[in-house]
């Protein structure tokens, strides 16, 4: 397959009619596989990509059930806002395809043009879609439009082909659904269950044919309740898909009010009067410090500054000290001797002693109390105590300064959050601005309310629909199994339960067979984009639960969860590469933004060995910090030509024009 041309005419982003012409040419004898199209972000890369799967397959291109109303309110508001009233939304797409799934002598290349139109017609949008093979229109009606698309190129196979950061972003997750429903989409499987229930549908309805006049009577009133449930189901569904679009565009309301309220100062606005409080008490922590750090300043702190005279004047005063304590003790000794010498001259004379050996005694004991008798010749010049001198050596010690220093980064950290706190003030808008965004957000919180509420009493009634439903078809269930019993239906009931379980072995074996297949493929295709050769020497992938298991060298497991941000990207890009080529199917890849996580050296492997090889025809949708002028100088081989997609801020639209971000004209 080959997408030749893609035009879109007010769709989304894009104002007015802008074609691209998307067939690979070839230049020098070589076909060039890529066709660039660069686009900044927000300017609508990703709506050409959903344009594309939405031309191909209408309502089945979005996500989920999706109700017809729901559908046209989709496309209305896919309605560009300029669009003129005399002119329609459209997105046409022309490609040709080699058809080899009909009559052999049929099959060829053939040619489709599909043209999706729809515009605004009072309350509801009309939508128009025309299919034609070979330049001849094929009549179909609208409820047929997907299924004819489907069966010429399936939407489960191509979107192997087609994938974006999202898709990317499931495997990388390592999401196994989003792998399940590839793999089943590249074996078709859904067809074996779809078989396996028609089988017993049909079945039912032969043993209902043969039965008894009683129970033919219950299971026709039975099925007619569960006709009439099934019908009030599908109104609840859709009712429940009506309010839960309602709840959600509230929502969306206030999230969008209270962004709204945030950016005008809002949040701060709420906690004003406790902001304000808090600028009060970190103002009077700010003036406690400054007294505390004041009061050092102005008595001995600021001789920290300089320590070596410091140490020379304390040395000093020690001296003085010592020597005023001296002085202090003489005194004290001086009055002890002059008390001792009286005390001796008494004895003396009292004493029976030889007189002309007293004066020799006293003079003895005197001479021994003069040693006592010391000069201090320091002078007194600080007057300081010994007291006083602890005192001062403790306001001049190392602990005393780290207790300064701690006052000052204590200050620095009172000012940061003062000046936060400020901020936020001066953030808060004035009073009428945040009480009328206030009120909005008031009244859309009680409309809430109330669709809320409609939609649990909706869900409730569906709920109790639904076991309804269950039971009535448990009662059939029990008829069916009694007519089952009688030996006219035992063999054909075991037959039919025979060939339903063959189909599930079939199943299983060719989900295990595709699955081995699909290992070596991941792996091949992960070593030629991974940057680290031999990172990875196996990979096992679970058949029944799809867990995928890598495992290196040395054979130690290496989880897919804990890699690297960079490296899921490239795992999840091997995976999609590696369903592409065992899809069997020759279909063009379009790829939106790239290489959005990647390392430089996994860019490279990607812009090499990816690119030019992942199929004939590759469609890229890139910026220009994916793919910059380095990259586009490398690929320039390999690109056929390119298109650079204009946003224009004033008119806020989008345009296709010729060249990349950076050039002008083809590759």
């Amino acid at each position: 397959m080959i997408i030749n041309t893609l035009e879109l005419q007010n769709f989304g982003i894009y104002s007015g009619r802008n074609e691209l012409d998307l067939t690979p040419e070839t230049k020098y004898n070589k076909t060039r596989p890529v066709i660039l199209i660069g686009g900044k972000n927000g300017a609508g890369k990703s709506t050409m990509f959903e344009a594309i799967k939405l031309c191909l397959y209408g309502k089945k291109s979005l996500e989920g059930k999706v109700s017809q109303k729901e559908y046209l309110e989709y496309l209305d508001s896919r309605i560009n806002w300029y669009t003129p009233e005399d002119e329609t939304v459209m997105i046409k797409m022309t490609f040709s395809l080699y058809r080899d799934n009909i009559d052999p002598t049929l099959a060829k290349e053939y040619k489709y043009d599909l043209t999706r139109e729809w515009y605004r017609e009072g309350n509801t949008v009309k939508e128009e879609f025309t299919i034609y093979q070979d330049n001849v229109l094929i009549e179909l009606d609208e409820e047929f439009w997907e299924d004819f698309i489907e069966e010429v190129i399936p939407q489960g196979v191509i979107d192997l082909f087609f994938f974006d950061g999202e898709k990317i972003q499931g495997l990388a997750e390592a999401n196994n659904a989003e792998l399940e429903k590839s793999i089943k989409a590249l074996l078709n499987l859904a067809i074996i269950p779809t078989l396996s229930r028609d089988l017993r549908n049909i079945y039912k309805r032969h043993i209902e044919q043969g039965a008894d006049k009683v129970s033919k009577n219950i299971i026709a009133q039975t099925n007619n309740d569960i006709k009439r449930i099934q019908k009030e189901l599908q109104k609840l569904t859709y009712s429940y898909g009506e309010a839960t679009t309602k709840v959600g565009s509230v929502k969306r309301k206030i999230e969008s009010l209270e962004k709204k309220l945030k950016e005008t100062g809002g949040e701060f606005y709420e906690e004003r009067d406790h902001l304000k409080s808090e600028e009060g008490r970190l103002k009077a922590n700010v003036n406690q410090v400054n007294l505390e750090i004041g009061s050092d300043c102005g008595e001995l702190t600021p001789f920290l500054l300089a320590p070596n005279l410091v140490k020379r004047v304390l040395e000093n005063v020690e001296e003085e000290v010592q020597a005023k304590e001296i002085q202090s003790s003489q005194k004290v000794l001086m009055n002890k001797k002059a008390e001792l010498e009286k005390k001796l001259k008494k004895i003396l004379k009292e004493s029976k002693i030889d007189k002309s050996k007293d004066e020799e005694i006293y003079n003895k004991v005197s001479g021994f109390l003069a040693s006592w008798e010391s000069e201090s010749n320091i002078e007194s010049k600080y007057n300081i105590g010994p007291i006083e001198l602890r005192e001062v050596k403790a306001r001049l010690s190392n602990n005393h300064l780290e207790k300064f220093l701690k006052d000052f980064d204590k200050l620095e950290g009172i000012h940061r959050s003062l000046d936060t706190i400020q901020k936020k003030i001066e953030a808060a808008a004035n009073d009428d601005v945040i009480i009328s965004i206030h009120e909005q957000i008031n009244e859309q919180n009680l409309i809430l309310g109330q669709k809320s509420k409609d939609q649990e009493l909706i869900l409730k009634e569906k709920n109790q629909r639904e076991n309804e439903l269950k039971i009535l078809q448990k009662n059939l269930q029990k008829v069916h199994d009694r007519i089952d019993r009688s030996e006219d239906q035992s063999l054909n009931y075991e037959k039919i339960d025979q060939v339903v379980s063959v189909l599930k072995k079939f199943e299983d074996r060719l989900t295990k067979i595709k699955v081995a297949n699909l290992e070596d493929e991941i792996l091949n295709c992960y070593r030629q984009i991974h940057r680290k050769n031999g990172f990875i020497s196996r990979v096992n992938i679970n058949a029944e639960t799809f867990d995928v298991t890598m495992f290196d060298n040395q054979q130690r497991v290496i989880p897919v969860d804990k890699l690297s941000a960079g490296e899921k990207q490239v795992y999840a890009t091997s995976v999609l590469w590696a369903l592409s080529n065992l899809s069997g199917q020759s279909l063009p890849m379009v790829i939106d933004t790239p290489l959005g996580r990647l390392d430089s050296e996994h860019r490279d492997n990607l812009i090499k060995n990816f690119f030019p090889n992942a199929s004939h025809q590759v469609v890229i949708l890139s910026t220009d910090t994916e793919i910059d002028e380095e990259y586009y100088t490398r690929m320039k081989n390999d690109i056929s030509h390119t298109y650079c997609i204009d946003f224009s801020i004033d008119d806020k639209n989008s345009n296709v024009g010729g060249g990349y971000l950076f050039n002008e004209g083809k590759a």
